[in-house]
């Protein structure tokens, strides 16, 4: 360790440093910091004061956007038209801009994305793009609003929604940021006004020859753009003649020109039937328009069936009175009935029927059977023993099997309903009293099984956190208001669905809150009658959206002392993507008590 400097030391040092102006040269010197560059100083100032304004820049953009994007709109836009229109008829949107700002908004512009199949006809102001869809508007004074008519005509299939989005910007004065206020609409797609009709043989036999008609017909009140009508044939029908003569392709189709309002035309086809064919055979037809984008879209179809056969036996099975069954629920009960006929000339003696299915979806104990059948595993048979009208069936002779079989009302565990496949069978022992054993198997029919869907309704005033999400008094007090927060949700849909469409009535003294609905997922409406409305267009099977919307009760003195309902019914149907079926779904009953929620259940009573 280094000794100390003695005090005299530490004062003859310091004498020697305070001393500036001494001599000795190398001994004299200060202990101060020597000053800094004053250039330096002033480049440190400059380079801060720019990172300060390039800070508050990107700041202030941040802002400015944040506030254009998420403030309340000054420019309101709606958009009307009615509920539903038929296929091919003429449509009105009326688009409506209203200043609600207390100040002019200026560079309006507006925008229109027509739906699918639309095509544009008029509109009260002139459009400045080749799709007729935008508008450049100016400026709108405060409280001032503009309203602009399009008029066309809506293509496609029915039960479809069709969807216009409209959006506009605008400015605020003293305010550098454009900003924008949509809308949408939803309106459904009815039945087409023209129709497709065919007229021709229900019978016929390999090498037969057979005439088929085609009758179309414009019933609607407005003139149908140009279309093509095309015939798809069973690749077992040779066509010998049509008339008029299709296009010259080898498609079969046909021109159809711009239709007025009650034309009508005709196709007539012959031709013969293959060797092969056999059993149900279909001749389609589709009738097609093309849209503004240039995309053919279906207005209407229609087609016919032909049993073709040419053995002893013919037979034909029908569900719930067709030979092509659309798509069922579970749950339900379909009728069957088949029809045999001997087209031969001998007498069949001793015969059976039996009916074999292939399908995991019947509630096989509940099966009925009007005339004297049994059911073995999933067969269900007739023999001539206790059925007299099969002990002999003379040429030319027919009969009817008529019965009936349930489905299942839910599966077992996650197994999916299979459709529901059933094959007729007739056997014989005897032919004109001698014994000669045959049979024949008629045509299999397939009965779709829509996928299921389920529908989840609730009601709350505290959300998962105890937090109120509602207002007013609870219990409710006669009149005074109270809110209470609704929830819609979609679950378990085994199928991808489209076209889906939920509905709720609400009891008198219950109101829907406008503009409270909170939803990523399609749509939502008040409907004029105050009902609310959940519109999507698609749907992914191992999707569950949800829409949150609020209601309002206001009871009266006479409901002092009750449990009121909110909601009284929710209804959910759909189009199952898979069989083209119509599904359905109920909500449960909504009542004051709040059953869903832990916090409020039982709270329900109207007070004085």
């Amino acid at each position: 360790m280094p000794r100390p400097l003695p005090r005299n030391d530490y004062q003859d040092l310091e004498r020697l440093y305070r001393d500036t102006s001494g001599a000795g040269g190398a001994a004299s010197g200060n202990l101060q910091r020597p000053s800094r560059s004053p250039w330096r100083r002033l480049a440190m100032v400059v380079f801060f004061l720019l990172a300060l304004g390039s800070l508050a820049a990107w700041f202030g953009f941040y802002f400015f956007n944040s506030f254009s994007k998420n403030r309340q709109s000054e420019l309101r836009l709606t958009i009307s038209a009615p509920e539903s229109v038929g296929a091919g008829e003429p449509v009105e949107y009326r688009v409506n801009l209203n200043n609600v700002a207390a100040e002019a908004v200026a560079e309006v512009n507006l925008r229109l994305n027509y739906p699918d199949g639309f095509v544009w006809q008029s509109a009260t102001l002139s459009p400045e793009s080749a799709g007729h869809n935008t508008w450049s508007l100016g400026a709108l004074r405060p409280g001032e609003s503009k309203e602009i008519a399009v008029k066309g005509i809506i293509l496609g299939e029915s039960g479809g929604i069709k969807t216009i989005f409209g959006a506009a910007s605008y400015r605020l004065p003293n305010f550098r940021s454009e900003l924008e206020t949509t809308a949408s609409l939803g309106l459904k797609l009815n039945d087409s006004s023209l129709t497709l009709g065919w007229t021709g043989p229900g019978v016929s036999a390999p090498g037969e020859s057979a005439q088929y008609e085609l009758k179309y017909e414009h019933n609607g009140t407005s003139e149908l753009p140009a279309s093509a009508l095309s015939i798809a044939f069973s690749p077992n029908f040779k066509v010998t003649a049509a008339a008029p003569p299709p296009l010259a392709d080898g498609n079969y189709q046909w021109s159809i020109p711009a239709l007025l309002p009650k034309s009508t035309g005709s196709i007539t086809i012959t031709g013969v039937w293959a060797a092969e064919a056999a059993g149900e055979e279909v001749i389609s037809a589709k009738l097609e328009a093309r849209s503004d984008t240039g995309a053919w879209l279906k207005i209407a179809s229609g087609s016919v069936r032909t049993r073709v056969s040419s053995g002893a036996v013919s037979l034909s099975i029908q569900v719930n009175g067709n030979t092509a069954p659309a798509a069922v629920n579970l749950g339900e009960t379909l009728s069957y009935s088949l029809e045999y006929e001997n087209t031969s000339e001998q007498v069949i003696e001793e015969a059976a029927v039996r009916v074999r299915y292939d399908t995991n979806a019947i509630d096989w104990p509940d099966v009925v059977m009007e005339e004297s059948g049994r059911v073995e595993g999933n067969v269900i048979i007739w023999e001539s023993q206790p059925v007299p009208a099969l002990m002999k069936v003379l040429p030319k002779g027919k009969g009817v099997l008529r019965w009936s079989v349930p489905l299942l009302k839910t599966m077992v565990g996650n197994t999916a309903a299979s459709d529901i496949v059933s094959t007729p069978v007739f056997s014989y022992k005897r032919l004109d009293g001698e014994i000669t054993e045959g049979s024949f198997e008629g045509a299999a029919v397939t009965v779709p099984v829509n996928g299921s869907v389920s529908l989840e309704v609730e009601a709350r005033y505290f959300d998962d956190s105890s937090r109120a999400v509602g207002q007013g008094p609870l219990p409710p007090k006669a009149g005074e208001t109270t809110t209470y927060e609704v929830t819609w949700r979609i679950r378990r849909a085994s199928h991808g669905l489209k076209d889906i469409r939920l509905e709720a009535e609400l009891p008198v003294g219950v109101s829907v809150e406008k503009d409270s609905a909170a939803t990523e997922t399609g749509t939502w409406q008040v409907a004029d009658d105050g009902s609310p409305r959940w519109l999507i267009s698609e749907l992914a099977p191992s999707l569950e959206p949800s829409v949150s919307f609020f209601i309002k009760l206001k009871p009266s003195e006479s409901d002092i002392g009750r449990v009121l309902a909110l909601i009284t019914r929710t209804t959910l149907s759909a189009i199952d993507n898979v069989t083209q079926g119509t599904v359905s779904a109920m909500g449960n009953v909504i009542t004051t008590n709040l059953e869903s929620d832990p916090v409020a259940r039982g709270q329900g009573v109207v007070a004085r």
